[in-house]
């Protein structure tokens, strides 16, 4: 779930988000599709993680202009790995998802913004895209941009 609102953050256009999505609230059909918000103490420990990798992603559409660009260029597309460079200039952000159960290198052309002090939003880590290859843990998310 964590990877489809990383894809959704960086979507162009407004992300909706409906109540609950963000912990994971369960439903089925009419009328179990209409619980009541919950809160706190109320969310298990899985669904306050959740609720805290989303708020993150969220934070990262905020902090990052580039992810809230017109302008989307696919660097890379695979069965479980996708590269995606949003923005331009000093807003760029390269997005980079991947939906595997495995640890995968996402290998790309990287572009030239991104070759120096490149930094993951969702981390803070420093990253190396020297050679234009990424490790990415198996469903994961990172928003890059250069520093």
């Amino acid at each position: 779930m964590y990877t489809a609102f990383g894809w959704l953050m960086m979507l162009p256009g407004a992300p909706l988000l409906y109540y609950g999505d963000e912990y994971g609230e369960y439903g089925a059909a009419d009328p179990d599709n209409r619980h009541r918000m919950r809160f706190g103490d109320e969310l298990s420990p899985v669904e306050s993680a959740q609720r805290e990798r989303v708020s993150a992603l969220v934070r990262a559409r905020s902090n990052l202009p580039g992810l809230r660009s017109r302008d989307y260029n696919t660097l890379l597309a695979t069965e479980t790995m996708l590269v995606v460079e949003r923005g331009l200039g000093d807003d760029a952000v390269l997005v980079v998802i991947h939906v595997g159960t495995d640890t995968a290198d996402a290998v790309f052309d990287v572009p030239a913004d991104f070759l120096f002090e490149t930094v993951d939003e969702m981390t803070g880590e420093r990253v190396d895209l020297t050679g234009g290859r990424l490790s990415m843990p198996p469903r994961s998310v990172r928003y890059l941009y250069a520093e």
